[in-house]
């Protein structure tokens, strides 16, 4: 006859309907495969647990190198963007120049664009070249050698060719004349002054990547998780590396996956197998786990691998405590099936013994059963059974827990109570959704936020992940079993990687517009003041830019924004011959961090005032000094900083008109950063006192 059973599970009450003892005729297992079983099913539980926790460790590695790939390609594509922009500024500048006049105004042009090289980041050399691919002229080497032609070169082919691309990526090539590593970033000449018809190839402008400066920017980026970065053109060139770069790489193997992804224009991926060799003894490496990302709408990709014996290890780490625990139980599953086995033949004897054992076993599982929930309340996972026809709903412990209640105070929860108390209104519909997809497939997967109540009777929000699966109970009905795990720090990770991304294309736009600014605000009354104006304001930028680069955009320190736009300035006149006497130019003043929008605003105002003084002041004679000090005073809550010159053109009275740059340092200084300006125009120099307060915003860290 049946009779009913209850046992409490780590789903809570569940009843079990089960059948009375049988006769003995019934066939009874044998000792052997008791034993077998006792033998296989521990191993298989813990096979399956090292096989989850083998697939959680993967699709973790798989998640962090595919963040990675996505910021190596915006890296990447910023750099590639700036060379491009380098390159249209050149042919602008040369715009209407044929080659014999170029070729008449090497010297001079070398000495522009070896002066502009500083402020590009990563940029090895600016080459300008005929349509016969002889090299007109060479940013970083002056004159170059004559006659030197480069038509072998493969931007020079494909520049040359009816369908050319507008911008062309070479592969690393040694350089011709100063024997420099390098990768190409070309374009076409346009308007020029050769009196060719429009469209026909006259010649190109080439941008020379330096791939060392580029590789090691990878590797800050992908720094930290011991893999290697790279950047691999779509026919299998590797331009850049984050380790190991030391001269040209052999490409990537036509069978590997990579160039499959390239072939069919696939946007991003991961795939395992062996990263490009550097040499004979890096053919046999391991096998890396590789995450790719094409960089924009250019031929190129961003990878990042990872070597699989550390994710193996990684592995190990997470398993080591499983086989802490699980082994020895094996183990003493083991040991008592044995004993039960020999102590089989004289089961009479030893009624007394196996009782001992019975209940040393029943304390042992105990035991494992508080592990467990320990092990569960730690990790933040609870379970729950869910009728989906009744909406009853049974919680174990673990799970009140997680959502701050009790089973003792909060009583028996129903699927709409749940909805109506602890799910977010605006997750109810999706989670819903998601029990009803799991009635008909009979798989629950749900991520949603939920409202945990905290001891204090105040709710916080927090996010879970509910995996389930539907189970037919021995009463034939349909039960949906799961469980529920606090995925929140998670979340926040993945919220604080969004808001870098979007600080990144922030600050983009924000230098992007003080560009523009400059270039709309600076006068056009002379082509070549105004190309000058405009290429020093934007290296004052640059030079900004590269400091709170370094500082990863924490700030800026002033002493360093001081000392870039001194070592900026050209004094005129010679050096003096004594040594002992003073330096041209000196800076001092206490430690002080400025935030970023307040370091590029005072670079370009300091710029102004550095141009105005090789013009016009003290540095435009050998006997001119410039002395830069502040100071700060915490009480009053300002920055004091003054510019005094000495020693230069002797100045009768005040200028009678501002220019542009004195118009620049007022708006910045005054309107962007809410100071004050005193001037006194002294007899020996101009004497320059700004006030800054720092309780306006811009200058609050």
């Amino acid at each position: 006859m049946p009779f009913g059973l209850r046992g409490r599970t780590a789903w809570g009450m569940i009843p079990v309907v089960t059948e009375a003892p049988a006769p003995a005729s019934v066939w009874r297992p044998r000792p052997g495969a008791l034993l077998a079983a006792t033998i296989i099913v521990p191993l298989i539980i813990l096979g399956a647990s090292a096989w989850v926790s083998w697939q959680d460790v993967w699709n973790s590695s798989e998640r962090e190198l595919a963040s990675d790939a996505d910021a190596v390609a915006e890296y990447a594509s910023r750099v590639i963007e700036s060379h491009r922009l380098t390159g249209e500024f050149t042919n602008h500048l040369l715009r209407g120049l044929s080659d014999d006049a170029i070729r008449a105004r090497e010297a001079e042009l070398h000495r522009e664009f070896n002066a502009l090289l500083p402020s590009l980041a990563g940029a090895r050399t600016i080459a300008v070249l005929d349509r016969d691919a002889e090299i007109l002229f060479l940013a970083n080497v002056f004159p170059v050698p004559s006659h030197t032609r480069v038509p072998d070169r493969e931007w020079m082919q494909a520049l040359r060719s009816r369908d050319a691309p507008p911008l062309h990526i070479s592969s690393l090539v040694t350089g011709r004349v100063d024997r420099n590593l390098f990768f190409a970033v070309s374009l076409r000449r346009t308007g020029t002054g050769n009196g060719l018809p429009d469209g026909a190839f006259d010649g190109a402008i080439t941008v020379s990547v330096d791939p060392f400066r580029l590789s090691a920017g990878l590797a800050n980026i992908s720094g930290g998780r011991n893999s290697v970065a790279s950047l691999v053109r779509d026919d299998g060139e590797v331009l850049a590396r984050s380790s190991g770069l030391s001269g040209p790489i052999p490409p990537i193997p036509q069978d590997s996956p990579l160039r499959a992804a390239a072939r069919d224009r696939v946007e991003r991926g991961t795939y395992l197998g062996r990263n490009t060799p550097l040499s004979p003894e890096e053919a046999s490496s391991e096998d890396r786990l590789t995450a790719f990302r094409r960089v924009g709408e250019l031929p190129i990709y961003a990878t990042v691998a990872r070597p699989k014996s550390l994710v193996l290890s990684r592995w190990r780490e997470v398993l080591a405590p499983q086989l802490v625990i699980g082994f020895p139980a094996w183990l003493a599953f083991i040991a008592l099936a044995w004993m039960l086995r020999r102590r089989q033949r004289a089961l009479a004897a030893a009624n007394a013994q196996l009782e001992y054992r019975v209940e040393e076993r029943t304390a042992a599982l105990r035991l494992g059963e508080a592990q467990l929930r320990v092990a569960q309340l730690a990790a933040r996972i609870g379970t729950w059974v869910l009728d989906p026809d009744s909406g009853e709903v049974i919680w174990s412990d673990e799970q009140y827990a997680l959502f701050g209640m009790s089973p003792a105070r909060d009583g028996t929860m129903t699927y709409r109570r749940f909805l109506d108390e602890l799910v977010h209104r605006d997750d109810r519909e999706g989670l819903m959704a998601a029990v009803e997809a799991a009635i008909s497939s009979g798989e629950f997967e749900a991520d949603f936020r939920i409202w945990q109540r905290q001891p204090d009777g105040q709710r916080r929000l927090r996010w879970v992940t509910g995996r389930g699966r539907r189970v037919l109970g021995t009463d034939g009905k349909d039960r949906i079993f799961g469980v529920h795990v606090d995925i929140s720090e998670r979340k926040e990770s993945e919220e604080r990687q969004q808001l870098l991304m979007y600080e990144v294309d922030h600050r983009a736009k924000n230098v992007l517009a003080v560009v523009q600014a400059a270039i709309r605000l600076t006068p056009r009354d002379d082509p070549a003041t105004y190309a000058s104006a405009i290429e020093g304001r934007v290296s004052a930028l640059a030079r900004a830019h590269m400091i709170l680069a370094e500082r990863k955009w924490a700030g800026a320190c002033l002493h360093q924004i001081i000392q870039s736009e001194v070592e900026a300035l050209d004094p005129g006149g010679e050096e003096p011959d004594n040594p002992a006497s003073l330096p041209r130019i000196l800076a001092h003043g206490p430690d002080v961090t400025l935030p970023p929008a307040a370091a590029q605003a005072l670079s370009m105002a300091l710029h102004e005032l550095g141009t105005n003084a090789t013009k016009y002041g003290a540095l435009s004679v050998a006997s001119g000094h410039l002395s830069v000090a502040w100071q700060v005073d915490a009480d009053a809550s300002f920055l004091e900083l003054h510019w005094v010159e000495t020693g230069g053109p002797a100045i009768e009275h005040a200028p009678e008109r501002r220019g542009f740059g004195s118009r620049v340092i007022e708006a910045t200084i005054r309107d962007q950063l809410g100071g004050r300006i005193d001037r006194q125009w002294l007899a020996t120099g101009l004497a320059l006192v700004v006030v800054l307060p720092l309780a306006v915003p811009a200058l609050r860290a």
